[in-house]
């Protein structure tokens, strides 16, 4: 095995990394007023961009353009174009403003750390603000308690994995704090989407955990500190709100499962009268008025129009089309494949030591082994959070929320930093997926 470089812990953050640790805070803290520095921030981040001597093409990025493309094609045939301009507004500030310059400034675990320990602080502040206002966030995409419920889904992952890393019992007791607050608040909001997308991510954190029967024991232990701390709402325990989630898809009992369903009826038509590029980005709303028939107008006993389909599947399929269903899954392709990259390397390069011992390879460096292993863990919860967000997914209209294409941002600086740490035993630039 060919020796790799040691990462150095002098690197310096730059500006544009403050820019984006700024942002975030903006983004999930949500201030009442926040003065216009979000808009600052995008500005001079995608400035920064521009003028980077060397740039990286990675297939992620060339779906961002394809997907804006995509979204500007139907400008001009959509039913409400302003409402499709505001949203290719918002995807094109989110794609070319913060994700393609964070892929580009957060290249080196150093960088990838203090990000995500910076979004552990923020999700920890969700999670005490939502505990304490019954479910609900401060705004915006983290607003209502479903909305808060997916975000702290994608949390959950990095706070577990930074238990696994820590070294001293201090720091494992306060990230095993702080999973179990974000996990209190999840149940808290008593969503049942939220729920859903709990249960799989759990798991995961459970199979990557080295001491499962240590886990299974806190995880039971938090299982009834949730039944003795979490009050009713809506009139009923949180057992009976995740049963009556059954009941409405049955069709038992009237809710917002049964208004589902008819709403991603209405997505699939709407899919089949427009297969290629969809009816248009955020004008789902707007077109129900031709799709509902008088059935569901006597079922439901008012008009559905104005409202999301409450899916991130049936919304790509009925405002994207053929073309955008296709790029959202090029988009899962690669990024799976680059966790699975990342976590190849990782073991590859830093092999445990009981496995250099029986095969007599060369020790790693110490600092490198370590920082492979961060690198590795941070794969894996990048993926857990993924998870977290797909299966959340299912029952809410996200698409447009920056969870998605945050972590796929930052999976590609992850992958970047971890190329740079095996090299020379892989094609660095290859790697590297720089032109």
């Amino acid at each position: 095995m060919v020796a790799a470089s040691v990462p150095s812990a002098t690197e310096q953050l730059g500006f544009p990394f403050i820019l984006l640790l700024v942002y975030l805070v903006m983004e999930y803290a949500r201030p009442a007023n926040p003065m216009g520095i979000p808009f600052l921030i995008s500005i001079l981040l995608f400035v920064s961009w521009l003028l980077l001597n060397k740039k990286i093409w990675t297939p992620q990025i060339v779906c961002f353009f394809l997907l804006l493309a995509t979204i500007a094609a139907m400008g001009p045939f959509a039913l409400n174009t302003f409402a499709i301009w505001w949203g290719f507004r918002t995807m094109a500030v989110q794609l070319l403003c913060i994700c393609i310059p964070m892929l580009h400034h957060i290249t080196s675990l150093r960088k990838t750390k203090l990000l995500i320990y910076a979004l552990i602080s923020l999700y920890t502040y969700l999670a005490i603000f939502a505990f304490l206002h019954g479910g609900t966030g401060p705004g915006g995409h983290v607003g209502d308690e479903n909305d808060v419920a997916l975000a702290l889904n994608t949390a959950i992952p990095f706070a577990y994995v930074s238990i696994l890393l820590s070294r001293s019992h201090a720091k494992k007791a306060l990230f095993g704090a702080v999973t179990s607050v974000i996990i209190l608040s999840v149940v808290a909001t008593f969503s049942r989407g939220g729920f859903l997308g709990l249960i799989p991510v759990l798991i995961y954190c459970y199979f990557l955990s080295p001491k499962k029967v240590l886990t299974g024991i806190a995880g039971v232990c938090v299982a009834l500190t949730l039944s003795t701390v979490i009050p009713e709402k809506y009139d009923m325990t949180y057992s009976q709100r995740l049963s009556s989630m059954v009941a409405e898809f049955n069709g038992e009992e009237k809710g917002t499962g049964e208004l589902r369903r008819e709403h991603w009826t209405i997505a699939r038509q709407m899919f089949y009268d427009n297969p290629l590029l969809g009816i248009g980005f955020k004008n789902y709303p707007w077109n129900i008025r031709y799709y509902q028939t008088e059935e569901q107008y006597e079922s439901i006993g008012r008009s559905l129009g104005g409202y999301a389909a409450h899916s991130l599947y049936f919304t790509v399929l009925a405002e994207l089309g053929a073309v955008g269903v296709l790029i959202f899954g090029a988009l899962l392709w690669y990024n799976f494949k680059d966790i699975r990259w990342i976590i190849r390397v990782t073991k590859e390069m830093a092999p445990q030591p009981d496995i250099v011992a029986a095969s007599g390879m060369p020790s790693t460096h110490p600092q490198l082994r370590e920082s492979m292993t961060y690198a590795r863990y941070y794969a894996h919860a990048i993926l857990a959070a993924f998870v977290g967000y797909l299966v959340s997914g299912i029952f809410l209209t996200v698409f447009d929320y920056p969870h998605f294409w945050l972590l796929t941002a930052l999976l590609g600086g992850l992958k970047q930093a971890t190329a740079a740490l095996a090299a020379p035993s892989v094609p660095h630039a290859k790697a590297r997926g720089e032109v």
